[in-house]
């Protein structure tokens, strides 16, 4: 999964939580569990995402390389795509 399908995942279930009132305790307690694991992972690729595209290193420094691999694009516009999701 990319940064920004953990964010969305995490999204996606906290809001079953929310929606769902006949969960009980231990269901709703692994799913917010999930939901952290989730988030945590989102944050984790959200900052080395960050530190690619983000960084004050020399243009002949290899993670330059990085911040213009499609792979890379690909993944600031996901993030864009989770963000404006989050924003409507």
């Amino acid at each position: 999964m990319t940064g920004a399908e953990h964010y969305r995942e995490a999204e996606d279930m906290l809001a079953f939580i929310e929606r769902d009132r006949d969960l009980t305790t231990n269901q709703h307690s692994e799913i917010a569990a999930r939901a952290q694991v989730h988030a945590t992972l989102a944050l984790a690729a959200a900052t080395a995402l960050a530190g690619v595209i983000g960084n004050n290193l020399a243009p002949s420094h290899p993670v330059n390389q990085l911040a213009q691999d499609p792979e890379t694009i690909t993944a600031v516009n996901d993030w864009h795509e989770a963000a404006a999701r989050r924003a409507s």
